[in-house]
């Protein structure tokens, strides 16, 4: 070993001893992260919410929001507010420490476990929600946990499969969209291979990428393509002379068939909704980049503001996110750094509180998640060597392995335990 390296090595040793040893005592966290679950968390991590205000209207709606009564939990009712209720709880436990609304946050789980069921859409539009908030206050139980795949795989009333599992696969419209959101959040929350499988190949499917495709299309005639039809129609599609880049067929058919300008519906950010939450979660988890298909996301946010492709468009399109909708601009602009107007967030059927959460723009540079620093196909000192020239940085460098916002104890620990591998 040349001395360089033993420099390193003793380096190392001694960063352990002045860490008290830190790693052990974070050792069943750091498997989880090494072996595919995401450290960085979910939708938001315990860092990024650390980072943010307690100050502001923001803040106070999501405060307000978290303090008030969240009624019962309604996995069977469209207008339910019970599950981003609960998720303005988890937000707050996590951002003050306070523990009696962490208790609270957890009550609502346990209601939402209790809750009756009716469809996938419903289910899938209050799942994702909580799994979300579990995974925000760290919230782990072996019940909580087998509810999450009952939820995921019970035989409801689905849309062209049946649960949330079958629609997930196999929708390619609104329903689909909350599905693969809901599938994807489980699949990250409960490292779950065969999950993880199946939601990466329908999302890639959806934004029209090459993937096992079992989504079960419609003759609507917004498909640009009818013989290689996609649940976003791809860059540079068109129409009858008109660009439909980022239209969502299966969602823009059900307001009229393809007539320019477009029938306005609700459903063009219906279907909008659970896609942009499984687009973030995918790309945290580093599965599906938030970027995959030609910019899919930005492409459909295009199409609605006129703005892209879209407006080359005569007349130009324009229908701006509203009502429950609103939270849907800050969560674009935050990963695709657009800038599509925003104003005070409204709470939407499945997600709320981004104003708050998503005012900043986030990294769309999948986490690192390996111990291979160097991608040399090996972990060696080479690795250690950059992980110790980071050592204490907050800038999201490469060797936040467990993408924390901080090079510490803890990626030495992951880095060790793969040290050779």
């Amino acid at each position: 070993m040349t001395s360089k390296k033993i420099i390193i090595a003793v380096i190392a040793v001694g960063v352990l001893a002045v860490s008290g040893w830190v790693y052990f005592g974070k050792k069943i966290a750091v498997e989880r992260q090494e072996s595919g679950a995401v450290a960085s968390g979910i939708w938001v991590s315990q860092a990024e919410i650390m980072n943010l205000p307690t100050s502001g209207a923001a803040w106070d709606r999501v405060q307000n929001a978290a303090n008030s009564s969240w009624g019962s939990a309604c996995l069977y009712d469209n207008n339910c507010m019970h599950d981003v209720n609960t998720l303005a709880g988890a937000l707050v436990a996590a951002r003050t420490g306070d523990a009696a609304m962490r208790n609270k946050t957890i009550a609502g789980l346990q209601a939402a476990m209790g809750s009756s069921l009716s469809r996938a859409l419903e289910l899938s539009r209050g799942l994702q929600t909580y799994i979300i908030a579990a995974d925000i206050i760290g919230h782990r139980t072996p019940e909580f946990e087998a509810w999450v795949r009952e939820m995921i795989t019970i035989g409801i009333q689905g849309h062209s499969g049946t649960g949330v599992l079958g629609t997930a696969e196999n929708s390619p419209n609104n329903w689909g969209g909350h599905a693969r959101a809901s599938l994807a959040a489980a699949a990250v929350y409960l490292n779950d291979a065969t999950f993880t499988t199946k939601v990466v190949n329908a999302h890639k499917a959806f934004i029209g990428l090459s993937a096992p495709n079992t989504m079960v299309y419609q003759s609507t005639n917004w498909h640009a393509d009818p013989n290689n039809k996609a649940g976003v129609n791809r860059k540079g599609s068109t129409i009858q002379g008109k660009n439909v880049s980022g239209v969502l067929p299966e969602d823009w058919r059900r307001a009229a068939e393809y007539q320019w300008p477009p029938a306005v519906s609700g459903y063009m950010w219906e279907g909008i909704q659970g896609y942009v939450v499984a687009a973030v979660i995918l790309h945290r988890a580093g599965l599906v980049s938030f970027n995959a298909g030609d910019n899919a996301v930005v492409r459909a946010m295009d199409m609605l503001y006129g703005k892209g492709e879209a407006a080359s468009n005569s007349p130009v399109f324009l229908n701006p996110a509203s009502g429950d909708d609103t939270w849907i601009p800050w969560v674009v602009n935050a990963y695709a750094g657009t800038t599509y107007p925003t104003q005070a967030a409204s709470a939407g059927k499945n997600m709320g509180w981004t104003d708050w959460t998503h005012a900043s723009p986030v990294s769309t540079q999948p986490p690192t998640k390996t111990s291979d620093l160097n991608s040399d196909g090996k972990v060696d000192v080479i690795d250690l060597g950059i992980l110790l020239s980071s050592w204490g940085q907050t800038t999201k460098p490469k060797a936040d392995i467990n993408q924390d916002a901080k090079v510490d104890v803890v990626d030495l620990g992951i880095l060790l335990g793969k040290w050779g591998t």
